[in-house]
């Protein structure tokens, strides 16, 4: 189930993304972005490993024995497009987090609220902070 986004429930954070207000609206909206993209580069890439994956099944099904397997996938190894999706991902989800607190905080929301309503401790918001200070 997907829950509100974080920034439809507080007040003003929403403008922080949409570009009116903060100096973090551009980032945030960027990282917002760069996750949607990322999200469908990932869903075409499982959607193509899924039909990789059962053109082997039929295979395996077939004449081949399990051996013949590695011998049966193209370039780049399933493993390997299915692995670089979930990283590609999993670092624009991080962004778009970072880019999310960074707008709740600049919005008056303490560490200890916006953990709260991430559902994460007050350390890790803290980090994603600092991280985003850093990267600034």
């Amino acid at each position: 189930m997907l829950r509100p986004s974080t920034l439809e429930l507080v007040p003003g954070a929403a403008d922080a993304a949409t570009g009116a207000g903060a100096p973090a609206a551009a980032s945030t909206a960027t990282a917002l972005t760069h996750l949607r993209r990322h999200l469908q580069e990932g869903i075409d890439a499982l959607a193509e490993a899924l039909a990789r994956t059962e053109a082997l099944c039929g295979q395996l099904d077939g004449d081949a024995g399990p051996d013949d397997a590695p011998a049966l996938e193209q370039v780049p190894v399933l493993s390997c497009r299915v692995g670089e999706a979930v990283t590609r991902l999993s670092e624009a989800d991080s962004r778009w987090r970072r880019a999310e607190v960074r707008a709740l905080h600049e919005r008056g929301l303490s560490t200890r609220a916006i953990a709260k309503l991430l559902g994460v401790s007050h350390q890790r918001i803290s980090v994603l902070l600092k991280d985003t200070a850093a990267s600034a």
